[in-house]
Order: C-alpha cells, then sequence, then structure tokens
C-alpha cells in the first residue's frame, strides 16, 4: 500500500487468492477464518494506516455452517478509514 499510495492510488487490487493458493481443499480448510479474524484485521489496519482502499480478491473465510463447511474464496474491501 505504501508504494501504491506514493503514485497517488486511491486503491490497490490484489487477485483472486492473494493471501492462500492450497494444494487441497483441507489445506484451505485449515487457514480459512472468519472476517473478524486476525488476517483481515490486518488488512484493515493497513488500509487505514495508509488510507487506501484494497481490493482483496478472495479471502478464504471460514463458514460456520453445517450447510456449508467448505472455505468460501469472499471478496473484501476494507475502507480505508
Amino acid at each position: 500500500p505504501q508504494a501504491a499510495k506514493s503514485q497517488r492510488a486511491d486503491i490497490v487490487f490484489l487477485p483472486e487468492c492473494f493471501s492462500f493458493l492450497g494444494a487441497s481443499p483441507a489445506a484451505a480448510l485449515a487457514i480459512a477464518e472468519p472476517l473478524s479474524g486476525p488476517r483481515l484485521a490486518q488488512f484493515r489496519r493497513l488500509a487505514a494506516d495508509h488510507r487506501i482502499w484494497l481490493s482483496l480478491g478472495g479471502f478464504q473465510e471460514s463458514c460456520d455452517s453445517p450447510d456449508s463447511p467448505s472455505p468460501s474464496s469472499t471478496p473484501a474491501v476494507p475502507q480505508n478509514k
């Protein structure tokens, strides 16, 4: 974010699977966490600290639902506030 902000960018787009590209569904499930978890909190802090928007292409979100035991690849956009 710092390099993008120094070039006057307002938003940084990261690709699908930006934070993890696993070899198996079990590996993806092992690192998945809720949107309120520590990994996304780090990106929220980065966005706020650098006053830039981040578009996170695919975050491994854990789903605590019996209907969906697999993680979701969820796009997330932490605000710059």
